[in-house]
C-alpha cells in the first residue's frame, strides 16, 4: 500500500547534491513539495544533511533553486531526499514548477497552503 500523501511529479532535470564538502551530479526522477528522488552514481549515507541544486532555465532567465533536505534512502544509483524548511521564495518557485507539470494543480496548491500555514 502506498504511504505517500503528497503528489509526486515525474520530472527530469539535472541536479547537484551538495553535502560534507562533496558534490554529486544527478538527474531528478520525480519531485514533490516534500521530497525529491534523484538518480545519482553512488550512495549517500542515510541521515546526511544535503542541499539539492536545480538549474532552472526559462525563456530569458536562469535560476538555481536550492532545496535543503536530508537523505532518507540511498542505493547504488538512486537517492531519496526529504526536503527541509525553505524560504518563501523557494517554496513558491517549487510550487509553480510542480503546478506547471501537474495534472492536478489544485492539489499542489492545497499542499502548498498546508506547508505555509504550518511554518
Amino acid at each position: 500500500m502506498e504511504k505517500r500523501k503528497n503528489i509526486r511529479i515525474p520530472f527530469t532535470i539535472k541536479s547537484v547534491i551538495k553535502y560534507n564538502e562533496t558534490e554529486i551530479e544527478g538527474t531528478v526522477l520525480n519531485i514533490s513539495l516534500h521530497g525529491i528522488f534523484i538518480d545519482i552514481p553512488g550512495m549517500i549515507p542515510t541521515g546526511t544533511v544535503a542541499v539539492v541544486e536545480l538549474m532552472l532555465e526559462g525563456y530569458s532567465s536562469k535560476k538555481t533553486l536550492r532545496l535543503p533536505g536530508q537523505i532518507i534512502r540511498s542505493s547504488a544509483d538512486e537517492t531519496a531526499i526529504k526536503l527541509g524548511t525553505m524560504d518563501l521564495d523557494s517554496y513558491i518557485t517549487l510550487r509553480d514548477l510542480l503546478m506547471n507539470c501537474s495534472d492536478d494543480p489544485d492539489t499542489i496548491m492545497k499542499e502548498f497552503i498546508d506547508i505555509i500555514t504550518r511554518n
